[in-house]
């Protein structure tokens, strides 16, 4: 047997007085908030989430963002939750790698096939049917929308040799949820929903359906849903006398309005926020001429209004005044964003100031109705 070693008591309580004193000076880590962005091109253009993290950094010191997005360009929530399997990304922590991977099975098996699944038809008629107004009626009618791209994006049945590609690269996508788990936070604080051509008032299909959905996953974890509601139909490429498309803004707002009660959720108006800026008389631009996108400007307004939506405070005072674009669209000028001017956008102290006002201005009109 083994002698028994004893310490002095003296010598006990030096050890234990040195491990607490240890302990007391590692410094305390900074809490941390998580971000998920989910969407399209209108999240990862100008890498919006980067944004928004540089200003959520600046407007709460001493608190840590990840943030992180899931994108896949020209599609909708319904793609994501029915196609994608976005929603595993959401639950990433409560998911077996098993789960996973039946996921991925299930996905590869709708890849390989040529003919559209019946659900997909369905919901593509619904959505025809309970349509506000179709996306082309506003490029026809519309001289500020011309000429913002060649033709109006297809949103119909014949994408679906496209979104089986878009499959494919979600099924990458899981692949690499499972090798690298341990990098992503254990629950996301937050899931940002972004809206594309889908918020319509019948609540059986759409936003309205689809953004439920995810709001019941996201309600699972303890996670907080904000519906971020974009306006590709109502950004101007030219200053404006009048806000363009009032009507249909406005609807949007009410639906997204009802769908925030019904779930809990934090609203980024942008549609308000674009009428109010045109309402204003200010000669600023919100998408570029060549292409159907935001600009630098319509993307920081974006990430401003985030930001006083999920913080319920003012990006006003906040000293970030640039946005650089990330899609190179002439591989002869790299360095143009697709307008020819610069990739990075410097506002002026005057720019950033009215942007800043702008968005806090417009969560609180939001927020007491007044639309």
């Amino acid at each position: 047997m083994k002698p028994v070693i004893s310490l002095p008591v003296k010598s006990l309580l030096f050890i234990l007085a040195f491990v607490i004193s240890a302990l007391a000076e590692e410094p305390a880590k900074p809490p941390v908030q998580s971000f998920l962005f989910i969407g399209n091109s209108f999240t990862f253009r100008h890498e919006l989430k980067d944004v928004f993290q540089a200003l959520a950094k600046e407007g709460n010191p001493g608190v840590d963002f990840i943030t992180e997005r899931i994108t896949y360009g020209g599609r909708d929530m319904f793609r994501h939750f029915e196609l994608f399997r976005s929603q595993d990304l959401l639950r990433l922590q409560s998911l077996s790698d098993d789960d996973l991977r039946h996921s991925m099975a299930e996905m590869q098996a709708l890849a390989g096939s040529a003919e559209e699944p019946g659900f997909y038809r369905e919901y593509w008629k619904n959505i025809d049917s309970s349509a506000l107004k179709p996306w082309e009626e506003y490029e026809a009618k519309s001289a500020d929308a011309k000429p913002a791209r060649a033709k109006a994006p297809a949103r119909k049945q014949t994408q679906w040799a496209g979104d089986r590609q878009s499959i494919k690269a979600a099924i990458a996508n899981h692949e690499e949820w499972i090798s690298n788990r341990k990098n992503y936070p254990p629950v996301w604080n937050y899931v940002v929903l972004q809206s594309w051509q889908d918020v319509i008032a019948n609540p059986e299909t759409g936003y309205m359906k689809y953004a439920a959905k995810f709001a019941e996953a996201a309600k699972q974890q303890g996670t907080k849903v904000v519906l971020y509601i974009t306006a590709p139909y109502s950004q101007n490429m030219e200053p404006v006398k009048e806000p363009l498309e009032q009507e249909r803004a406005f609807k949007e707002l009410h639906i997204a309005s009802d769908l925030a009660k019904k779930t809990g959720a934090i609203v980024v108006p942008v549609p308000l926020a674009v009428y109010r800026l045109q309402k204003s008389g200010a000669a600023i631009t919100l998408r570029y001429r060549n292409d159907g996108h935001p600009n630098q400007c319509g993307a920081y307004l974006t990430a401003c209004l985030l930001y006083a939506a999920v913080f319920d405070k003012s990006p006003e005072g906040l000293s970030l005044s640039q946005v650089v674009e990330t899609k190179i669209v002439d591989k002869n000028n790299p360095n143009n964003d697709p307008d020819g001017n610069p990739l990075k956008r410097v506002f002026t102290d005057d720019e950033r100031r009215l942007l800043q006002r702008t968005a806090w201005e417009t969560i609180e009109a939001f927020r007491k109705g007044e639309f």
